[in-house]
C-alpha cells in the first residue's frame, strides 16, 4: 500500500493489518481523502479507501481483528447507529455492528483490546463492563458480551494488553494488579487472573508493549524499568523480569513499539533516541538499543506503527515524514526510511483534475502526460504518476472533469470523445473509456460539471442546453440529460461550480447571478437558484472552486479578493466571505483545484510558486499543504565563527523575524554534508508578534570541517518549516541569507 495519498483530516491513533494487505485505522478523523469516515476506516492494499464504514460516534483508540470480526475500543457511545458504550464489534466485510455489546462505564475509555479464542480482553479506565464490576481490565465472552469470572482488579488505567501463551501482559498507570503490588506493568494468569511472580516494575506509565521471543519491549513515560534506569523505553526478560542491556535512552515519551525484521521500531514524541538525533520515529538494534541508520524523521507525534513486509506504516499527528508532506499517516521503506515520490509531467496546461480512489483523472490541452500520449484527457496512477491504459481521446480541449460512480463526466470544446460524437459535454465509462448515452448537446463550450445525486450541474458559454434556454448555468437530469427548472440566469460566463450541501458555489466572469449583483463569485441556493448573502467580490475571473471544512478554495486570474491581495489562488471563509492568511503566491493562472483532504493540488498555466526570493519551479502542475504559508516571517539567518579564521571555534547562529503567528520554538539543526541534518539545540519563539524579534544560538562544540546549519520553525500545532541552509567553513564565516 502507498499511503502518500491517504489523507485523514485528524490524527490516527491505531493502525492494524486487515489480513488482505490493507489496514484498519482508528483515531479522531472524520474524513479520509475528502470522504466521510467517522473515527474508523479501512484502507485497501493499493492505498485507496475501502467502502467499509462502521461510523463510530467518537474517537477509536483500539482495534483487534479476529477472523471476520473487528473489535474496537474508544470513547464512542454508538457504532453504525447502534448503541455501544466504548467497546463494540463490527463485521470485517460489511462494517455492520454485531450483537456483541459489553457496555463499559459511562465517561470511561477502552484503550486496549486483545482476543484469544472466544475471549476478548479489554483494558482502559472503566469500572464496569460486560454487566459486572471490573476495574480497568476484563475478559469478555465473545458470543454473549458478558464478563467472565476472570477479574485481576487493577487500581489504575490499562493502556496496553498483550497475550502470550497462557499469560496476559498489561501496561498502564496501575500500582496493584491480580492481588499483588505491581507498578505499571504486570503478567496475569489467563486462567485465574492472579499476578504471576514476574514483576519488573516501571517508574511511571507504560503506554505500549510488544513481545519478541523471551523479551518484552516496553515504552511510556517511565525513567526506571526492571530494576534499571531506563528512559521511556526498555526491554525485560520474560523469565526473570529484569531489564536487559537494551537501553535506547529516549529524550521524550514513547507511544508505540513494534518488533519486526531484527529491528525495534519506536514512535512517540522524542527528538533523540538510541544515541542519535531522531524525530518522533526510529529503528533500534534489539540487543543494544542503538539507533540504526534508518531515519525518516516525522514532523509531529507518532502514535502507532505497523509493519507489512518491506513497508513500515506510521500514524499519528504529523504533517511530514522523511522531508515530504504526509498528513498523519505514511508508508516508509523498511530499508531506507524514504517515502515514495510522485511527479507526472504534462506537455501542456492541465485544466481539470479529480481523484477517485487510486486514480487521478486530468483534462486540458496536453497531448502527453504521465509518460504516455494522451489527447486532452487521461487517468494517472496516484501512486506512480504514470498514465493508465484508459484513453477516451478527446477531439479538443477538456476544461472540466467530474466522477460519479462508474461515470467520468467531461466538458470542454470537443465534439468527439470516447469514440462518439458528443458536443462539449459527455459521460465516459470509467473502465472502458467509451462514451455513454448521456448527451445534453450543449450549443457552446462547457466549463464546469458537478454531479449531485440524480442531477448534474453544469456551466459554460451556452445559452441553450438539455433542450432548454439556459444562460451559462443549468441543472440536468443525470439519466436523460434534459434541463430541470433550476435557472439562476448569469449575465456572463460561469466557469466553475461546487456543490456543498444546500449551497452551490459559482465562479466566472459574471457580475450578476441568482437575481443579485455578484462579482465573479457567488453562493446559490440549491433549491431556488437565488444568490445568498455571501459575497467575497473577486477582482478578476474565478476559474475553479473547492470547498473543504468551511473553507472555499478559489483559483483563477485574480490578484485581489475579499479586499486583500491574493495572486491566482486563495482560501475564503465559507461563512463570512473573508480571506484567510493562506497565501502560496503563484506566477500565473490556476485553472483547477481538485478535491483532496490535507493537500491542495493545482493545475494551470503557472511555472513557479512563492515569492521571487523563495520561488520553486512547478510546471503547470503542483501539490502543496493547506498550511504551507509560513507562520513566521523570517528575514535573516546567519552562522559565523566566534573567532573568525580559527578552525574549531564555536559557531554563533543569529536570525530575525518580522512577524510571528502561533510560533512555538526554533530547532537549530546541523549537518556535515549539507544533506543529513541533526538537531543541536532549541530556542523558544515569541508566539504571536507583529514586531521584529532577534534570536541567537551558540554551537559550542562544532564538528571539524565545513558545517551546514538550518532552522526548523515549529508552530504551536506541530507544523513546521525549514529555513534555507547556511554554511561555515573551518576558517571563515557563512554568508547571510534573506528568507521568506
Amino acid at each position: 500500500m502507498n499511503t502518500a495519498y491517504v489523507k485523514p483530516n485528524n490524527l490516527i491513533s491505531v493502525v492494524v493489518p486487515d489480513g488482505s494487505g490493507g489496514w484498519y485505522i482508528g483515531g479522531a478523523f472524520t474524513r479520509i481523502n475528502n470522504e466521510g469516515r467517522n473515527f474508523l476506516a479501512r484502507i485497501n492494499a493499493d492505498g485507496s479507501l475501502h467502502p467499509w464504514n462502521p461510523n463510530s460516534s467518537a474517537h477509536v483508540y483500539a482495534i483487534c481483528v479476529a477472523g471476520n470480526t473487528v473489535y474496537i475500543g474508544g470513547l464512542f457511545t454508538s457504532v453504525g447507529g447502534e448503541s455501544r458504550s466504548r467497546i463494540a464489534a463490527v463485521d470485517a466485510t460489511t462494517g455492520v455492528t454485531t450483537p456483541f455489546n459489553p457496555g463499559a462505564t459511562d465517561l470511561s475509555t477502552v484503550y486496549a483490546i486483545a482476543v484469544s479464542g472466544n475471549t476478548v480482553y479489554a483494558g482502559g479506565s472503566f469500572s464496569t463492563i460486560g454487566g459486572q464490576n471490573r476495574n480497568r481490565l476484563a475478559a469478555i465472552d465473545a458470543t454473549t458480551g458478558l464478563a467472565t469470572s476472570w477479574n485481576p482488579n487493577l487500581n489504575g488505567i490499562v493502556n496496553t494488553v498483550v497475550i502470550n501463551s497462557n499469560t496476559i501482559y498489561a501496561g498502564g498507570s496501575f500500582t496493584t494488579a491480580g492481588g499483588q503490588s505491581r507498578s505499571r506493568i504486570a503478567a496475569l494468569s489467563a486462567t485465574t487472573g492472579l499476578a504471576t511472580s514476574w514483576n519488573p516494575g516501571a517508574g511511571n506509565t507504560v503506554s505500549t508493549l510488544d513481545i519478541d521471543g523471551n523479551t518484552t519491549y516496553a515504552g511510556g513515560t517511565f525513567t526506571t524499568l526492571g530494576g534499571q534506569a531506563r528512559n521511556r523505553i526498555g526491554a525485560i526478560d520474560l523469565t526473570t523480569g529484569s531489564a536487559t542491556a537494551f537501553d535506547p535512552n529516549s529524550d521524550g515519551n514513547i507511544l508505540t513499539v513494534k518488533v519486526s525484521g531484527g529491528s525495534v521500531y519506536a514512535g512517540g514524541d522524542f527528538n533523540s533516541i538510541g544515541g542519535e538525533p531522531r524525530s518522533m520515529i526510529a529503528a533500534l538494534d534489539p540487543v543494544s538499543g542503538v539507533a540504526t541508520s534508518w531515519n525518516p524523521g516525522a514532523g509531529g507525534i507518532v502514535n502507532s506503527i505497523a509493519v507489512n513486509g518491506s513497508s513500515i506504516y506510521a500514524a499519528g499527528r504529523f504533517t511530514s515524514v522523511s522531508g515530504q508532506r504526509r498528513a498523519n499517516i505514511a508508508e516508509l521503506d523498511a530499508t531506507t526510511g524514504v517515502v515514495t515520490a510522485w511527479n507526472p509531467a504534462a506537455n501542456g496546461a492541465v485544466n481539470a483534475m479529480i481523484a477517485d480512489g487510486n486514480t487521478l483523472y486530468v483534462g486540458g490541452t496536453f497531448t502527453s502526460i504521465g509518460g504516455q500520449t494522451r489527447n486532452r484527457i487521461a487517468a494517472l496512477d496516484a501512486t506512480t504518476g504514470s498514465a493508465t491504459a484508459w484513453n477516451p481521446n478527446a477531439g479538443s480541449t477538456v476544461s472540466t472533469i467530474a466522477v460519479d460512480g462508474s461515470n467520468v463526466y467531461a466538458g470542454g470544446n470537443f465534439t468527439s470523445i470516447g469514440g462518439q460524437i458528443r458536443n462539449r459535454i459527455a459521460a465516459v465509462d470509467a473502465t472502458t473509456g467509451l462514451a455513454t448515452a448521456f448527451n445534453p448537446n450543449s450549443a457552446m463550450s462547457i466549463t464546469s460539471i458537478f454531479p449531485a445525486g440524480n442531477t448534474v450541474y453544469t456551466s459554460g458559454y451556452f445559452t441553450t442546453i438539455g433542450g432548454q434556454p439556459r444562460n451559462r448555468i443549468a441543472a440536468l437530469d443525470a439519466s436523460t440529460g434534459l434541463a430541470t427548472s433550476w435557472n439562476p440566469n448569469a449575465n456572463n460566463l460561469v466557469r466553475t461550480l461546487f456543490v456543498d450541501g444546500n449551497t452551490i458555489y459559482a465562479g466566472g466572469d459574471f457580475t450578476s447571478i441568482g437575481g443579485q449583483t455578484r462579482n465573479r463569485i457567488a453562493a446559490l441556493d440549491v433549491t431556488t437558484g437565488l444568490a445568498t448573502a455571501w459575497d467575497p467580490n473577486a477582482g478578476s475571473v474565478v476559474r475553479t472552486i473547492y470547498v473543504n471544512n468551511n473553507t472555499v478554495y478559489l483559483g483563477g486570474s485574480f490578484s485581489t479578493i475579499a479586499g486583500v491581495n491574493r495572486r491566482y489562488i486563495a482560501s475564503i471563509d465559507a461563512s463570512t466571505g473573508d480571506a484567510s492568511t493562506w497565501n502560496p503566491v503563484l506566477n500565473s493562472t490556476v485553472f483547477t483545484i481538485p478535491p483532496s483532504a490535507g493537500r491542495i493540488y493545482a493545475g494551470g498555466a503557472f511555472e513557479t510558486i512563492g515569492l521571487v526570493s523563495n520561488q520553486e519551479s512547478r510546471a503547470f502542475f503542483a501539490a502543496f499543504s493547506t498550511g504551507s504559508i509560513l507562520p513566521v516571517q523570517l528575514t535573516s539567518f546567519t552562522a559565523n565563527r566566534a573567532n573568525a579564521g580559527v578552525p574549531g571555534s564555536s559557531v554563533i547562529c543569529r536570525w530575525s523575524t518580522a512577524s510571528e503567528d502561533n510560533s512555538a520554538h526554533f530547532v537549530v539543526e546541523r549537518s556535515n554534508n549539507g544533506t543529513t541534518f541533526h538537531p543541536i539545540g532549541q530556542v523558544a519563539a515569541a508566539g504571536n508578534s507583529s514586531l521584529s524579534n532577534h534570536y541567537t544560538f551558540t554551537d559550542a562544540t562544532p564538528l571539524n570541517g565545513t558545517l551546514y546549519y538550518r532552522l526548523k520553525q515549529v508552530d504551536t500545532d506541530t507544523r513546521f518549516t525549514f529555513s534555507k541552509i547556511v554554511s561555515v567553513s573551518g576558517d571563515k564565516s557563512a554568508t547571510s541569507f534573506t528568507i521568506y
